[in-house]
């Protein structure tokens, strides 16, 4: 009595017509590839030092006269000093001017704003492939604004005023960190001045009026240096 021991070697095909084993190769290759891509970013960030200070040139865009929509570029600079990876304390200044002139007088009028914050910043250092660091900041300061006028002509002259105000800072931000030696940083935040008030016109006698706040976006640019270490929490 014979035996039929012949073997059907002819591969499994699934529904999009290709052979079980090359699919199946293929799924366990993606998986792998994508692991491994996961794995290398999250151990490249754990292995990121937390600068301890950061320092760096900053570009910002902000109004400089209360009752005008239009904004003007600036520059200024920043410092952070990190005490762990989520606290630190941020100083920023920066001065924004802008010039017109008025040809039939051959007067020149620049308006200017400076500005000096402390704030505390919080930053959530996410372990991501792209190394983009959400934070927020808070704190307090100064802003400085002004107008300083010239004349020429028959009645030559200038004036100077300016005015001091107490103000506050709120706003958030992302950092990009390409490289451990450095970082780029998007700022976005509201800068709250107070204004003291003044007496009415038509009361000489009357004390000053109640005192005003204004609120101003500033959106900034900085590229930060980074120096020091500070250890992480694993």
């Amino acid at each position: 009595m014979g035996v039929d021991i012949s073997v059907d070697l002819k591969e499994g095909v699934d529904q999009k017509g290709i052979p079980e084993k090359e699919s199946t190769m293929k799924s366990v290759f993606q998986t792998v590839l994508l692991a491994g891509v996961f794995a290398a970013g999250a151990v490249s960030v754990k292995a990121q030092e937390v600068p301890r200070w950061e320092l760096g040139p900053m570009f910002n865009l902000i109004k400089i006269q209360q009752f005008d929509s239009n904004r003007f570029f600036g520059f200024g600079a920043r410092g952070v000093l990190n005490f762990s990876d989520v606290l630190g304390a941020d100083v920023q200044f920066a001065r924004n001017t802008h010039n017109e002139s008025f040809a039939p007088s051959n007067s020149r009028t620049t308006y200017s704003g400076d500005q000096f914050t402390v704030n505390l910043k919080t930053t959530w250092r996410r372990r991501n492939l792209m190394r983009l660091s959400p934070f927020a900041i808070a704190g307090i300061g100064l802003a400085r604004d002004g107008v300083s006028s010239t004349f020429q002509g028959p009645f030559p002259g200038s004036f100077n005023v300016y005015q001091n105000k107490f103000a506050l800072r709120f706003g958030c931000g992302l950092e990009f960190s390409p490289n451990p030696r450095f970082s780029v940083r998007l700022d976005a935040s509201d800068l709250r001045s107070r204004i003291p008030g003044v007496p009415p016109a038509v009361c000489i006698s009357c004390g000053p009026g109640p005192d005003t706040w204004w609120n101003r976006l500033d959106v900034s640019v900085a590229l930060m240096m980074h120096l020091g270490a500070v250890k992480r929490r694993q």
